[in-house]
């Protein structure tokens, strides 16, 4: 759809606690009209595994060969 009709799909995150329904947000990027029709394929669901860890500040960081850089 992108390529042949310019629609573009506005990408998102589903935060890992969402319940509710998802739905897909489409942009027409042409001057033409363009209608989606039932069982069109409209975008696509990518699953990523978070990792949530703590962070530690430190007061300083060891100089290393390419900090120079």
């Amino acid at each position: 759809m992108a390529v042949k009709h310019q629609i573009a799909v506005n990408a998102g995150v589903i935060d890992s606690v969402y319940t509710g329904e998802i739905n897909v947000v489409l942009a027409n990027m042409s001057d033409q009209d363009y209608q989606i029709q039932k069982r069109d394929r409209i975008a696509q669901l990518i699953a990523e595994k978070i990792v949530e860890s703590d962070c530690h500040q430190v007061p300083n960081l060891e100089k290393m060969d390419r900090s120079q850089q």
